[in-house]
């Protein structure tokens, strides 16, 4: 089993909350992590986990490198609001049936080459693949035939 399926985390909490958004492919989430279902039970906690940014991985939120060659993004940052002064503690991602995940909590997003960074504490990333401001969602799983299995989230 690769790390991209099972997750990963070393059980030591990195001193901040990270996404790095890989080029062509997952987002890299490192720090104190804790995502749950669209109703807010907890499906994991992790200290790092790969989550699927195509829309293609048969193990979402997580991914399982479904995306490979087909995928092709930057790894750049789109636009989203900043925030100076997050303080500290556990990242918060809502996994949204049928939609995106929602994250809440203190983070920096980080871009594939590390040339852009945002400090960001409420937003929601894509993984439908679909949308034009990635890694952020601008709603384009409403109208592109994104789908989740509910009963895998």
């Amino acid at each position: 089993m690769t790390d991209a399926v099972r997750g990963g985390g070393d059980g030591l909490v990195p001193a901040g909350n990270v996404i790095r958004i890989s080029r062509d492919g997952p987002a890299e989430v490192s720090g104190d992590i804790e995502v749950v279902d669209h109703d807010g039970n907890l499906l994991f906690r992790d200290t790092r986990v790969l989550l699927c940014r195509c829309g293609r991985s048969g193990n979402k939120p997580r991914c399982d490198d479904s995306h490979y060659p087909e995928f092709a993004e930057p790894g750049a940052l789109g636009t989203t609001r900043a925030v100076e002064d997050l303080g500290a503690g556990r990242l918060r991602i809502t996994v949204r049936r049928n939609g995106p995940l929602r994250y809440e909590g203190p983070l920096e997003i980080v871009s594939d080459d590390g040339s852009q960074r945002v400090r960001a504490a409420k937003g929601a990333l894509c993984r439908c693949g679909g949308s034009k401001n990635m890694p952020f969602c601008d709603s384009s799983h409403k109208t592109n035939g994104f789908t989740t299995e509910p009963d895998k989230e």
